[in-house]
């Protein structure tokens, strides 16, 4: 009886634990970044602080600053190969969260160095 309990046990330790690589729960932020969806957010959010110091004149103008950007990321393409290592989800989220902040809309996106992926 007691080794059946301890068979059992054993295994379901085996069976809730977690997968080899996927330790830390902490899902892909340092996996490489996407570039075309990762450009385009961080160029987006760009557009937004633009709109915010006045540089754009209306809502419009945004969404046509918002798809330019888009479209010129899609026309890059990818990291440089000269941008080694690429930038991960979470230097990307980084960038991305000092772009949202309210003290930070007038910084040039190139002086933010949360956003200097390929120095």
């Amino acid at each position: 009886m007691i080794l059946r309990v301890i068979g059992l046990l054993a295994l379901g330790s085996l069976i809730v634990a977690p997968t080899p690589g996927a330790t830390g729960g902490c899902g892909n932020a340092d996996e490489p970044a996407p570039f075309a969806s990762s450009c385009s957010e961080w160029r987006a959010w760009d557009c937004v602080r633009a709109r915010t110091r006045g540089e754009l004149a209306d809502d419009d103008a945004l969404q046509a600053c918002v798809d330019e950007q888009d479209q010129r990321c899609r026309d890059i393409g990818d990291w440089p190969l000269d941008c080694q290592p690429f930038p991960t989800m979470r230097a990307v989220n980084n960038c991305i969260e000092q772009l949202q902040r309210a003290d930070m809309v007038n910084v040039p996106l190139e002086e933010i160095p949360e956003c200097d992926f390929c120095p």
